[in-house]
């Protein structure tokens, strides 16, 4: 078999005359003191766009006197003018956390004054004041007056391949007439894999020794209903059995999507990893395999056909309290020998909206001088370009 891989490569408090204009708190024949006032979670926080922002604060023993508490509070807020807004009006409770504002609707880019008054239990009262500002309160564009956004382009996002555990790879396979089977290669060379102190399963391989596989095999195909084609699903140095010869998971292909017509032509590979969990759809058409869940009922391999044929290849099992198995890594391709196909736009992009693309190649230029450029002149049946 011939493998061709690449490398992607405090709390001190300090009073001073300064400081009374931007925090101010007073303690009126109480023993309690409000602190840590926080409006959406955040001291004074500048730019909310929350329409009724939340407010919370804490209090502190002036004599470190047992059994106090609060009975009441009540919270005055004013906009830039000094005009109040709201007055909650003294209620009684309490609380101290989550408050809802209940005013009249904030206006946006503006800085407001917030005034707390609390009432211990013998109600004896105490105060202190802090501020908030808001943002453009408004999600659309529109609200920026025609501003865009400051960055670079998708060839500027950073591609960390051996560091990536959600991406989808896409890939046009052509299986040339006479040849019956392709695949591609992903998940390659993990360095935690070559490095028995780096995995639990004390496993130690040499370069291109551990990968993941997904192999379209069309063997099969001769027009009958019996004859169908197969996604097979390979785990290769991730665990000590793994077989290299042998598929972890084979699917049948329904021949309404692959059958004698259309063996030959292009197909659409997509493949959604998720943690080493990976979802495969061929020709955009998710529920295109036969019976996927009885097969793999009982098996802690599983199909999924609202979102593709889904093999989980991280031999530690489903779950993310742990760095998984299953990364991008090096990215190749595998052909039998004497077997010929041809692989096109290679892309992939992030898992996550907006899902950008992260590396692509089209490998269908007879100019190509791209990353695969090694393995086409030494492999040229591989890519039949």
């Amino acid at each position: 078999m011939n493998h061709q891989f690449t490398r992607f490569k405090k709390y001190a408090i300090t009073f001073c005359l300064l400081a009374v204009s931007l925090f101010f708190v007073t303690t009126t024949n109480g023993q309690l003191r409000i602190d840590h006032i926080q409006v959406e979670s955040a001291k004074n926080p500048i730019g909310i766009d929350v329409k009724a922002p939340s407010f919370s604060w804490q209090l502190q023993s002036s004599d470190a006197q047992r059994g106090q508490g609060q009975s009441a509070y009540q919270i005055e807020v004013k906009d830039p003018q000094g005009v109040l807004v709201w007055n909650s009006g003294k209620v009684n409770s309490g609380n101290a956390l989550g408050i809802i504002y209940a005013g009249t609707a904030l206006k946006a880019s503006s800085k407001y004054d917030l005034n707390i008054t609390i009432w211990d239990l013998k109600g004896k009262s105490s105060k202190a004041t802090s501020w908030f500002e808001t943002g453009l309160m408004n999600p659309d564009i529109s609200a920026w007056e025609g501003a865009t956004w400051i960055g670079g382009s998708n060839d500027d996002l950073v591609l960390y391949a051996k560091y990536l555990p959600l991406f989808v790879l896409n890939c046009d396979l052509t299986i040339a007439k006479g040849s019956s089977r392709a695949g591609i290669i992903l998940g390659a060379n993990d360095p935690r894999l070559m490095d028995r102190s780096k995995n639990i399963l004390g496993i130690a391989s040499a370069k291109n020794e551990n990968y993941l596989k997904v192999e379209l095999d069309i063997a099969d195909v001769n027009g009958t209903d019996t004859g169908l084609a197969k996604l097979h699903f390979y785990r290769v140095g991730y665990a000590p059995n793994d077989n290299a010869r042998t598929p972890i998971k084979t699917f049948a292909i329904k021949g309404s999507l692959i059958n004698q017509t259309n063996k030959n032509a292009k197909h659409h590979i997509s493949i959604r990893d998720q943690y080493g969990e990976l979802f495969v759809v061929i020709d955009n058409e998710p529920s295109q395999f036969v019976d996927p869940a009885k097969e793999s009922a009982g098996s802690p391999l599983f199909a999924s056909t609202r979102q593709g044929a889904s093999v989980n290849l991280n031999p530690l099992g489903r779950g993310h309290d742990y760095i998984s198995f299953g990364m991008l890594c090096d990215l190749g391709f595998s052909v039998d020998k004497g077997q010929e196909a041809q692989f096109q736009n290679l892309r992939v992009n992030n898992l996550r909206s907006p899902s950008n693309i992260l590396f692509q190649e089209d490998l269908s230029n007879s100019k190509y001088n791209g990353i695969f450029k090694k393995a086409l002149l030494e492999n040229p049946a591989v890519f039949h370009i």
